[in-house]
Parts: structure tokens; sequence; C-alpha cells
């Protein structure tokens, strides 16, 4: 795999304009010797630098001029769907329309690209095939999950696709990229790809390249230029993404009831991590878990993930409540009560230390807020919406304060 192309870039020579240099390769060709740049187009820049060829040129164009583009399409359903996408094309941000768009996707797919990079090279220079072997007895229940995923999605993108639902069908595949591909699937998969079971390590690495395959199979029509590229570094069979065939939906790889279980394990590792992040515990910090439920043989198959994604250094299934349960941290899931004992959690000194300077605090800006909004003067002047804004922030500190409160109680038990 060429790892060349998913190298962090350096930025632009300055701000507003990057000069090009004698011999140098550069995305988007020569341009009178430079390539102005507005701020929004900065970031765009940086992240596909060095990383598209020179056809790319017209990408830029593009963006200066898409506020005045009006796509042409002989259907009028077509028509119609571009627009809309052009318009409502959302990116995960907050922000809609072409140049978020290119901005957001451009970035999250040369990231992605860098992670799998990453991860699947072989020292060894073995090449990795991007097509999965057909002994389903070589994947593990991550893979049958991630294949899942991956079955619904282009289902769905292409019933979108030819209903014309461009925004829709983007942002699917764009959630998946970063929820399911990076966030969980790559994770899931770090331990056995820098395990010593080659067997293993092999077939996570099949099922990495062959997802990302599919994805830029459909990422393709919207990005073409760059998902070209980042496809023809990866093993690969044709000589062109353009030409090759688009994803279909395989019964074959419809693995329900392993994805279920999986799904229980996840929600199981995101509410702990959740929970955690609410009381500011340390991801250095670790615990022992007690696992409730009536599926105990899902979550002891899973307990490698939960150890490692969930901080725990041990993880013990229960079929009822353990001992002591009334003074641990409670977390419940659809399939599972998840009980973790305080003290490996906080020091009890420090936090009553610390609810008892934020209530104090709390106490403070209450006065503040109540004194405003008892005085006649300041309601009858004031514009009702920073009227309504001190009434907003009065009720907000008073609910922290029950809640600071209610954590007081529970830790002086």
């Amino acid at each position: 795999m060429d790892m060349a192309l998913f190298e962090k870039k350096k930025a632009p020579l300055t701000g507003t304009a990057v000069q090009l240099r004698d011999g140098g390769r550069h995305p988007f060709g020569v341009l009178d010797g430079y390539v102005p740049l507005r701020n929004g187009e900065i970031a765009l820049y940086r992240a596909i630098r060095e990383a598209v060829p020179i056809v790319d040129a017209a990408l830029i164009k593009l963006i200066r001029l898409v506020g005045g583009v009006r796509v042409q399409c002989g259907d009028p359903r077509a028509q119609e769907g571009l627009e809309r996408f052009l318009r409502t094309v959302p990116t995960g941000r907050g922000q809609r329309g072409v140049q978020s768009f290119l901005d957001c996707y451009m970035d999250s797919l040369l990231t992605c690209g860098r992670a799998v990079g990453e991860l699947v090279l072989d020292p060894d220079g073995r090449e990795v095939a991007a097509l999965l072997c057909g002994n389903a007895a070589d994947l593990e229940i991550e893979d049958k999950w991630v294949l899942s995923k991956l079955n619904t999605l282009i289902k769905e993108v292409t019933e979108n696709m030819d209903a014309y639902e461009l925004g829709v069908a983007s942002a699917k595949v764009y959630d998946f990229i970063w929820d399911t591909y990076c966030d969980w699937y790559i994770e899931l998969t770090k331990a056995r790809l820098y395990g010593e079971d080659e067997k293993s390590k092999l077939a996570a690495q099949k099922v990495l390249v062959y997802v990302l395959d599919q994805f830029l199979r459909l990422l393709h029509p919207f990005m073409p230029f760059i998902t070209e590229e980042i496809w023809q570094a990866i093993p690969h069979e044709g000589r062109f993404l353009m030409l090759a065939d688009w994803p279909k939906y395989d019964e074959n790889l419809n693995f329900s009831v392993e994805a279920a279980h999986m799904e229980s394990v996840m929600n199981a590792i995101r509410s702990i991590r959740n929970r955690r992040a609410e009381m500011n515990v340390p991801p250095s910090k670790k615990s022992t878990l007690y696992v409730v439920s009536d599926k105990g043989e899902i979550f002891r198959q899973g307990t490698g993930f939960i150890c490692r994604l969930a901080y725990a250094d041990q993880v013990i299934i229960c079929d009822s409540d353990p001992e002591g349960h009334e003074n641990m941290v409670c977390v419940v899931t659809n399939d599972a009560k998840l009980y973790i004992p305080l003290e490996e959690l906080i020091d009890f000194e420090k936090e009553l230390a610390r609810i008892e300077k934020e209530k104090a605090n709390c106490l403070k800006q209450i006065a503040m807020f109540e004194g405003k909004l008892s005085n006649e003067a300041f309601v009858s002047r004031a514009p009702e919406k920073v009227v309504a804004e001190q009434r907003e922030k009065l009720e907000k500190n008073r609910a922290l304060l029950a809640q600071l409160e209610e954590s007081e109680k529970r830790l002086r038990r």
C-alpha cells in the first residue's frame, strides 16, 4: 500500500496563497503560478494537498463558482434531486452546502484512508487480498457485524440513489465511515491487527480493505477524484474505480444474529464510557465491572472488547445483582445491568470537596439571577428575550444544584 498518500501534509506556505514551486506535483495544476484561497478553502486545500491528480483543477473552480452554478440534467427528477443536494447536503458538523460538504468529506475520507493505511500495511510487504475469502469460519463476530452494516448500507444507498435522494445517500455513507468503520470497527480489530495470530490478523486486514473498497465505490459518484486516488493505493481488482461494479446487496453477508450480539456489547461499552465521562473518571483508571444479564454468554464472548474499550480490568458475569450493589454505580442497557464499585472510580473526599465547591458557585449564580428577576425595573425595561434568558439560566442552575445535592447524598450513605 502506498503510505505516502495518507501522510500528513505541511500547511500552505501562506494563509491566502500558495506559490507553486518548479517541478513540484500539485493537485490543482499550475494556475498562473499560484492558487489563491479564501478562508473557507484553506482547510479543504490542506486536506487534499498532493493527494489528488491535476484533473482536480475543476474542484477549486467548483468551490469558487458553486454559488452561481446550476446543474443541468435531462431528467427533471434528477435535476430536482441534484439541486436539493447542493442546497441541503449535510456534513455532520451543522453546516450545509457544497463547500462545507467538500471540506468535511475530504478531510474525513483522508483521515479514514490514513488510519487504514497504518493498520493494513504489512511490514513484510505481503499483499492483502481485497476480496473476502469464502470461508465465513475465519470471520470473528466484529467482522460479521461490520459486513452486515455494510450490506444494509449498500441496499439503502442504492435505493436512495435510484430515488435521486443524493443528500440522504451521501450522509449515510459519511456516517458509516466515521461511526461504524473508524470509531468502532477499526478499534474493535486493533488487538488482532497487532496480535500474534497471523490467521486472525489476515482475516481482519481482508475485511478492513474489503469494506473500504465497497464504501469508496458508494462514495465515488460524489467524490470521484479522491476516491479514485485512495482506491488505487489499496489492493484492488480492475484498472479504475470509475469502471468498477456498483456494490450489490448480498444475502450471504447478512449476519443478523451476530450483529445483534455485537450491538449488545457495544451498547454496554458506550453506556459505561458515557457514565465515566459524566463522573470525570480518566481512562487510565481501571475498574471491576459486574454484568447482570440473562444473555451472559454474549457478554462473556465480548469480555475482551469491554476490558479494552470500557476501561475494565476484569469483567464478572452474574445472574443476579452482586453483593453490595447498593453502593455501586449502576448503568442499565436493553440487555444488561452494569455495576461498578464506586470506590474504584473516585476518591470520596476529593469528590465531596468538588461537589461543595460547585454547590457554592451554583448558589451564588442562583442568588444573582433571582436578584435580577425580582427587580421590577429590570423585568419591565429589559428586552423580553433577555429576561427569558435569565429565567432559563436560573432554572438550569437550580437543576444543577439538585443534581449536586443528590450526588452528595449518595456519597455520604
